[in-house]
């Protein structure tokens, strides 16, 4: 569903938000469990090794999948501070203007 997301905004800058994005949806909209946990990370360590593991993009990549496991607010680490001007809440709009946290809600 994020990866689907992130390829109809195509926004910027945007892809360690739908990494984190992806991987905390996966663990807590599923329980929050140990098991949910261990099947993001087994799932996101096969995307990485099978595109381009060990790189820095990749090591990255994997930064914010665990992040958002752990329940990171990916929103104010991913979004604007690093020039992605993705709004969840008016998805798929990619306007600087979404950078005003306020219109997160």
């Amino acid at each position: 569903m994020r990866y689907l997301e992130m390829q109809t905004a195509n926004c910027k800058n945007c892809d360690k938000f739908f990494h984190c994005k992806g991987n905390f949806d996966a663990v807590h909209r599923c329980g929050n469990t140990d098991n949910a946990r261990r099947i993001a990370k087994k799932i996101s360590d096969c995307r990485e090794e099978a595109q381009d593991a060990g790189s820095i993009d990749s090591q990255a990549d994997q930064e914010a999948n665990e992040y958002g496991r752990n329940g990171g607010n990916c929103e104010k680490k991913y979004l604007c501070k690093v020039r992605c001007n993705y709004n969840p809440s008016s998805k798929p709009t990619c306007r600087r203007e979404n950078c005003n946290p306020l219109s997160w809600a």
